[in-house]
């Protein structure tokens, strides 16, 4: 929930992006920003549908698709997220921007592991690897490829992702992917990264709590998954994966 000063702000935004997409419907650009400015004030539902809309004048629109397949994700409709996110790096591929196409893949390759769909997962998350263009970029792929390798029993592939981390990659100190691969290579420890934290942020307590269910620590990861699905942090990540999780937990 954002304060309510900023909260004005945003919503400022929001009728300003409103009006100029409804003065050019046809507008891309126009409709991006539109339901961008409606995800800022955690109206992921009218988002989604102002991105719709947006298809139905323009179905091949890769960034369209990209920010669609997102929202879906946020609303934990994973299996339509997938579409459109196949979709949209299908159409990608032929299209210039690598970003976009990090973009599509990596989110491609989340909404596969959350659907637990890990060989697909995997080979989303190589794609997104491929066309990374920045630290950042490669931190974030290569986290949660060796998360999609780990669920494979893939250890030594695993391990052998992990060889392109290194300390002097361009990547904030408190990035957690960084932190957790870092960790999976056993530069950190467990008791380092925790150290005087009372709530983890939700990505990096993901990775501990997933880090313990490939150890086969099951008892442990589900307690964490448990307490990390109730967080309010609803649209992170990290929380989205420990309900897919917990639930997977539950039904096995």
């Amino acid at each position: 929930m954002l304060p309510e000063p900023e909260r004005e702000v945003a919503e400022r935004e929001v009728a300003d992006a409103a009006a100029a997409a409804r003065a050019a419907p046809r507008d891309v650009d126009a409709a991006i920003r539109h339901g961008r400015c409606l995800t800022a004030v955690g109206r992921h539902r009218d988002a989604v549908a102002a991105w719709s809309r947006a298809l139905a004048s323009h179905p091949d629109e890769p960034r369209l698709l990209r920010h669609r397949g997102e929202g879906h994700i946020v609303l934990r409709d994973f299996a339509t997220a997938e579409r459109d996110l196949a979709r949209a790096a299908e159409l990608g591929r032929s299209q210039p921007p690598a970003t976009l196409r990090f973009e599509v893949h990596f989110q491609l390759g989340l909404a596969r592991f959350l659907l637990g769909e890990f060989a697909s997962a995997e080979a989303a998350f190589r794609d997104g690897l491929a066309t990374a263009k920045d630290d950042t970029s490669v931190v974030a792929a290569t986290h949660w490829l060796w998360c999609a390798l780990m669920r494979q029993d893939k250890r030594t592939e695993a391990a052998a992702v992990l060889a392109r981390i290194g300390a002097g990659m361009k990547v904030p100190e408190d990035d957690a992917c960084y932190r957790l691969c870092r960790f999976y290579r056993g530069e950190t420890s467990r008791a380092a990264i925790t150290a005087g934290a009372i709530d983890l942020p939700p990505d990096l307590a993901f990775g501990l709590a997933h880090h313990d269910l490939v150890a086969g620590d099951r008892a442990s990861a589900a307690a964490a998954l448990r307490q990390l699905a109730s967080s309010a942090a609803w649209t992170a990540i990290g929380v989205i994966a420990a309900e897919a999780e917990g639930m997977r937990l539950r039904l096995q």
